[in-house]
């Protein structure tokens, strides 16, 4: 009687843990949904920049560009905070600065004033990614994440999306002019930012779960030194066994020309389409909502790659990515 008293007990402990597995899943994929709305606006804010201090394109793309490496090298310094102090506390906090960092490039009375904080802001938005992707870690094990951050990079891609649809709303739809499209969409990403840090916990032991078993570790020795030391590894240890990874570092390389082109389309593709020779046509949708076409696509290519890794590739996760970056360069040509 007491053995088949106690046999339920494993099965609805492992049900309350994947529930809490996906509840920080969500907690992390909506804190990111609005993300970008404080760092892919750029664009449709340009010819009202423009047109209001005469700052030619060439200028203005020196603003963005301020933003994308601050942004890359807030990457390299966010993702190691995120190791020392917690993913939910570091993501949480570049929700609220880089909301701050949007309101303050709203009020730039010309050059200085819009290089300055949006630079700034790109470090903010660094707090994002990498801390999010910590806390997701310590809930998924490695044989699952595959899956789990397709909806992760989801989430992303509908962050694209939300940040072209509530520029245009801001400018088509309330008719406010460009300093409100760094002011009020950004508020999507504070609350988020907020709601995350009251829904998500670092680690499984923070709910009085165990630690998972299968977390990715690269080796056996790694594995049990991971398990013997109680200490935790510093900066510089971490540092180190990165820049020992050469298939980390060409990952990271082959993923910095994606990004020179995609940011190079999310950045210009508004400008050219609210542009005075695409406000006139036969075309049955108006161009400014076509920009919208390019981060739903992201969304889905986002989706639809975790599976194709796992499902196509055995998770052979290079596969997937140099499938997805050859369409990209073809439909980019194409275009």
């Amino acid at each position: 009687m007491n053995r088949a008293h106690t046999l339920p007990v494993p099965a609805v402990r492992s049900a309350s843990f994947r529930v809490a597995q996906w509840r920080m899943l969500l907690a992390a994929m909506f804190c990111y949904l609005f993300f970008y709305t404080g760092r892919q606006t750029f664009g449709f804010a340009i010819p009202g920049i423009q047109a209001e201090f005469g700052l030619t394109k060439e200028v203005l793309g020196w603003i963005s560009a301020a933003m994308l490496w601050a942004y890359a090298i807030g990457q390299a310094i966010n993702g190691n905070l995120a190791d020392k102090f917690g993913g939910r506390r570091i993501m949480t906090l570049g929700a609220v600065l880089s909301c701050g960092a949007n309101w303050v490039t709203s009020f730039a009375s010309g050059f200085a004033g819009l290089i300055l904080p949006w630079g700034i802001n790109g470090y903010f938005q660094a707090l994002g990614w990498a801390p999010g992707s910590r806390l997701i870690s310590n809930w998924w094990s490695a044989s699952e994440r595959g899956r789990v951050y397709g909806f992760y990079v989801f989430a992303a891609g509908c962050a694209s999306v939300l940040s072209y649809v509530t520029s245009i709303v801001v400018l088509e739809v309330l008719h406010l002019e460009w300093r409100w499209i760094f002011r009020l969409p950004v508020l999507l990403m504070l609350a988020g930012g907020i709601l995350f840090y009251l829904v998500a916990r670092e680690r499984p032991q923070d709910l009085g779960f165990e630690p998972l078993a299968d977390t990715g570790v690269a080796n056996a020795e790694d594995k049990g030194h991971e398990v013997a030391q109680d200490t935790e590894e510093t900066s510089a240890q971490r540092y180190k066994a990165v820049l020992k990874n050469a298939r980390l570092i060409i990952a990271a390389v082959s993923l910095g020309f994606q990004n020179a082109a995609r940011y190079g389309l999310i950045v210009w593709v508004p400008v050219h389409f609210l542009g005075a020779n695409w406000k006139s046509g036969d075309s049955m949708i108006d161009p400014k909502w076509i920009t919208v076409a390019l981060p739903v696509g992201m969304a889905v290519g986002a989706l639809s790659n975790g599976w194709v890794s796992d499902k196509l590739f055995g998770s052979k996760r290079y596969l997937a990515i140099m499938l997805y970056m050859f369409l990209g360069a073809a439909t980019s040509l194409w275009m």
